[in-house]
């Protein structure tokens, strides 16, 4: 993702450094960042199984996402940081939706309660299809723990979140609507 800020603290990458520096080390966990970040951009001590891959362009995520697990975004907005509410890129966030449609399980957070319809009702299970997370490492740490310890249950929550972004964001829930609308409207004029 792209970084706004000098420390990408919008994007979580505070909060991505911090488990970063604790399992920095890991032979079992890989970390792969995309984008405008590099080591220095926060300190992440002596990790060693850390990629930065800078910038892609979008024919470089396919094949990348077939190598990931998770994509952890503990994204805040500007506004939020500073006290207030708004001004949110979304949620999910589009590198979300593209890693999650092509299987990567989803840790998202949702500091400003978007996880929801119009009706109040849930867009993704939480626990089922994603994991909400919000912006303590140590959370998140246990959370990755678990799910390496349960691999079955990471690649369920990452199929069952894929079903729903396919089912969410589908010709028949997106445009079908959208479509009556406007022969609705077209019928009155």
């Amino acid at each position: 993702a792209q970084r706004y800020s000098p420390t990408g603290i919008e994007k979580g990458y505070d909060v991505f450094a911090a488990i970063v520096r604790a399992l920095g080390n890991r032979q079992d966990i890989a970390f792969h960042v995309v984008g405008g970040f590099d080591r220095e951009t926060i300190d992440l001590s002596d990790a060693q199984n850390i990629t930065f891959h800078g910038t892609k362009p979008a024919n470089f995520f396919p094949g990348f996402y077939t190598q990931m697990d998770i994509v952890i975004s503990p994204n805040i907005s500007s506004c939020r940081l500073q006290g207030g509410k708004g001004s949110f890129d979304g949620f999910p966030t589009t590198s979300c939706v593209e890693a999650g449609v092509h299987g990567v399980a989803m840790f998202l957070a949702d500091l400003d309660g978007m996880n929801q319809d119009i009706e109040g009702r849930c867009l993704f299970e939480p626990g089922k299809e994603i994991e909400i997370i919000g912006r303590d490492a140590d959370l998140i740490i246990a959370l990755i723990e678990y799910y390496r310890v349960n691999p079955d249950k990471l690649r369920s929550l990452a199929m069952r979140g894929r079903e729903a972004l396919l089912r969410l964001y589908s010709f028949e829930q997106q445009m079908v609507p959208r479509i009556e609308l406007l022969k609705d409207e077209l019928k009155r004029s």
